[in-house]
Formats: C-alpha cells, sequence, structure tokens
C-alpha cells in the first residue's frame, strides 16, 4: 500500500510542523517495522525523505502567516463559503475565505490568510466578488483568524467562484424543505444533512449528547446513501459502464455542491477513484484509497490536519478499515454461525437473522469506538456512553429517512401522491429525532475526564496502528 506509506509520513511530518511534539515518533515505528524486520532499509530512508520534506513544505505555509495575535490594517478579502450561523442571541453569515493580501498600519503586506468573517443582515456579501476590508485580523488556534471590519467592506472586483452559486443553491434546497415538512426541526435536520450546514443548534447538541454530531458532518456515510442508490438505479437504464460514468458525475456533482470540506474531500476522493478503478477493471485497496486522500489533502492544504473533521474522518475510516474484520472474528467466536437453517424452529430462525444483521453492526461500531476513543477524550474531555447504543441503529434510521426522501422527489408534481409521501417521511423522520432529543435517563451517562494528555492520545494511536497492520497482514496472508 504505497500510498497509505506515503500519506502516513505526510501526516506524521505535517502534524510534527504544526505541532512539534516527540510523540509523533510512536507513530511512525509501526510504520517501519515491517521494513526493519524485513531489512528494507530503502523504504524506511524514503519515509525520512518524505517526512523531512512534508516538515519542510508546511514549515514553509507558516512562515507565510503573520505571526502577530493582533493586527489592524487593511485587505482585499476572497470569499470561499457562506454559512448561514444562527446563535442563540442573532442571525449572521459566516465568510470563510482568505485576504489575498493584508497590509497592517505599519505597511508590512501578509498574502493569502484564511480568515472568516462574521457578517450581520441585512448585510449579505455576495460569493462572486472579492471585497476591501479595514479592520482588525485576529489569530485564533490551529493558524486560523478571525476578522473583525471597522467600516463595512465595499467590493472591490468580481471573482470567479462557486461559493455564491452554492450558496443560492442551498438556499433555494432549504426553502425547498421549509415547504414540503410541515414540521420545521425535520426541515432543519434534512438541511443540514444535504447541505452540510447546521441551522438548528438544539438539534445539534441533542445530536451531540448521545453521539451523533457526525451525522450532520457530510461524510462518507452521506456520500455512501448517494451512491448506493444511484449504483442501485442507474443500471435500470444505462449498461454498466456509462451507468459508472454516471454516478462519477453525481458523486462530483454532490462535491461541488457541498464545497472543499476535509471529510467530504475525502470521501469523494475514495469513492471516485473506486469507481474509476471500476470503470477501469482495477481493484482498489481500500487503505490504499485512505492514503491517496492524505496524499491530495495535506499537499492541498496542510492546515487541514488541525482541523478536526479531518482528523476523526481519517481516524474513524482507518479504524474501519483495519479492524472491523478483526471484530467480526472476535464475534463469530462468541456467536458462531450456525450453518444449517432448515431444522430451525421459526424462533430459532428470527434469532438466527437478528444475529446474523446485528454482528457487522456490532463489529463496525465497536471497531470505531475503540480507535477513536483516546481522540474523543483529547478534544472533547467527555464520551457519551449512549453513543454505542445509539450508533447501532440511529444511522440506519437516518439512511432510510434519506432514501425515503430521495424516493419521493419524482412525486412532488403528483400533488396528493408527493404530499403522502413527505408527510410519512416527516412523521417517521421526527419519531427518531424525538428518541434522540430524549434518551433513556438511566444511561445517559458521560465519561469525563479533565485531561489526556496529548502524548497518551498519540501513544494508543500508535499501538492501534501497530495491531492493526499485525491483524490486517494476519487476515490478508
Amino acid at each position: 500500500m504505497p500510498a497509505l506509506f506515503i500519506g502516513m509520513h505526510l501526516l506524521i511530518g505535517s502534524g510534527f510542523a504544526l505541532y512539534p511534539h516527540h510523540g509523533y515518533l510512536w507513530l511512525i515505528f509501526p510504520i517501519w517495522i515491517p521494513f526493519i524486520i524485513e531489512r528494507v532499509w530503502t523504504k524506511v530512508f524514503q519515509g525520512i525523505v518524505i517526512f523531512a520534506a512534508a516538515f519542510g513544505y508546511t514549515e514553509w505555509q507558516i512562515s507565510k502567516l503573520p505571526l502577530p495575535k493582533e493586527l489592524e490594517g487593511q485587505g482585499l478579502f476572497q470569499i470561499h463559503t457562506i454559512k448561514p450561523f444562527k446563535s442563540p442571541f442573532n442571525f449572521s453569515y459566516l465568510l470563510d475565505g482568505t485576504f489575498v493580501y493584508f497590509i497592517d498600519n505599519s505597511g508590512k503586506t501578509y498574502c493569502d490568510i484564511p480568515s472568516s468573517i462574521f457578517a450581520t443582515p441585512p448585510i449579505r456579501f455576495k460569493g462572486n466578488k472579492s471585497y476591501y476590508f479595514e479592520g482588525k485580523l485576529i489569530k485564533k488556534k490551529n493558524h486560523q483568524f478571525q476578522f473583525k471590519p471597522t467600516i463595512e467592506g465595499f467590493a472591490y472586483k468580481e471573482s470567479f467562484t462557486l461559493a455564491e452559486l452554492r450558496f443560492q443553491v442551498k438556499e433555494k434546497i432549504r426553502a425547498f424543505l421549509q415547504t414540503h415538512f410541515s414540521d420545521k426541526k425535520v426541515a432543519h435536520f434534512f438541511s443540514s444533512l444535504i447541505t452540510g450546514d447546521i441551522e438548528d443548534r438544539t438539534t445539534s447538541l441533542e445530536l451531540k449528547k448521545v453521539g451523533l454530531q457526525h451525522l450532520l458532518a457530510v461524510s462518507g456515510f452521506h456520500f455512501a446513501i448517494l451512491a448506493g442508490f444511484f449504483a442501485y438505479l442507474l443500471p435500470f437504464f444505462l449498461p454498466q459502464k456509462p451507468a459508472l460514468f454516471c454516478l462519477i458525475l453525481v458523486l462530483t456533482g454532490y462535491f461541488i455542491f457541498i464545497g472543499p470540506l476535509p471529510s467530504v474531500q475525502r470521501a469523494w476522493i475514495a469513492f471516485i477513484l473506486y469507481y474509476l478503478g471500476c470503470l477501469l477493471d482495477k481493484r482498489m485497496s481500500g487503505l490504499n484509497l485512505l492514503g491517496v486522500g492524505l496524499i491530495l489533502e495535506i499537499v492541498s492544504n496542510p492546515f487541514f490536519v488541525e482541523q478536526i473533521g479531518f482528523q476523526l474522518s481519517f481516524l474513524a475510516t482507518g479504524a474501519i478499515l483495519l479492524f472491523t474484520q478483526p471484530c467480526l472474528q472476535l464475534l463469530l467466536k462468541f456467536f458462531p454461525e450456525r450453518k444449517e437453517t432448515s431444522s430451525m424452529s421459526l424462533l430459532d430462525l428470527h434469532g438466527y437473522l437478528i444475529i446474523k444483521i446485528l454482528r457487522p453492526i456490532l463489529s463496525l461500531n465497536f471497531a470505531v469506538h475503540l480507535v477513536c476513543l483516546p481522540a474523543l477524550l483529547f478534544l472533547f474531555h467527555s464520551f457519551p456512553v449512549l453513543s454505542l447504543f445509539y450508533n447501532l441503529f440511529i444511522p440506519f434510521t437516518v439512511s432510510i429517512s434519506l432514501i425515503f426522501f430521495l424516493l419521493s422527489l419524482p412525486f412532488i408534481f403528483f400533488y396528493p401522491l408527493g404530499k403522502i409521501l413527505f408527510s410519512l417521511n416527516c412523521t417517521f423522520t421526527r419519531w427518531a429525532l424525538d428518541l434522540i432529543a430524549s434518551p433513556p435517563p438511566l444511561l445517559h451517562k458521560q465519561i469525563y475526564l479533565s485531561h489526556f494528555s496529548f502524548s497518551l492520545t498519540l501513544f494508543f494511536l500508535s499501538l492501534f496502528l501497530t495491531i492493526g497492520i499485525f491483524l490486517k497482514g494476519k487476515y490478508e496472508g
């Protein structure tokens, strides 16, 4: 898996440049151990070169950013994304973008500064224009900046970005959902699932309480539903190869619609390369696809490494690829699969089917929680116990709602039938949201740790990586 080998060294090199810590060496050794055992020193040397290149490239990117925590001045801001942002106090638009240049009051010029600006209505800046602002640039954590204008910005020139078109399409989708779903909470939930923009903070907090906040972050889960739906539907109308090509276009269109978020890019890259492999009759390794995603994302923007969405998306996907099969084998030892079913009673047959369905779900759920737990405790200092239970069936329930929604879309022009289908979906989804909002009090417990060190996090990740590589070799060998 050469792509994963390169991607892991890029990740470690960039991470070490952004946050120097000796613990990164613990992540390198599990990758080198197989080559050290086999005395393949050229691979170790290649790893050192890739690590050094990633470290140098990231340090160069860091050097272009202003060092002071606060800068006052003026500059030209280019908008990349526009998101509605609701707080308990007001409604505003979050503008994510880049200062093409920023000149501080001393006359020093800085270029390509990633920044965000909050714009409160009635002011609404358009994504197809660059704006000239004056104000204060404040450095936040993770090499990101927030800009607070002292005067209202004015348009400087037209610029070609997809930000405005993307915003307008998302607004039309939000309006469509509000029209066809009578329940506002359900409409906001579907809007977040489809557009990736979280509107209802209450629902977001309710999902977070039971460890389901990942459902609102567009990632592989959403792409898998979309890919599965169209992969099943398109062959009814097209031959295999044209159907695969159309599926690639659909997924690429959805990627452009959502925007280049780290988790979205990872999912899109994996699915596109997988289906290109199907078109070319080439088999793709899941871990190698993960490595390609690491390479492309880190090379395009090494600061992605600092984003929680990037970290948890790649970590969870790696956990699924490395540990689902071992966990399944472990479950088979406790719940062995019976070969003969013809002599079973009706009750035994139902039990057999339930266990057969639950076994892969349990193995995937356990694999993700096992590997991600140290990172979650480090990032959030808490872990909801109900996450272990709710993640067994709520993602499946949400996938039913999304598929039902896609199936209902062609019937919107048939008023009575379309309204009934949307009403049924609204009722079903509201039931799921109520279930999330009111968890059983006896089970609603949180594991709290006031401090979980970065060193300990890297140690556990290194341990899991070592075990995962060993088990992968065992089951494939």
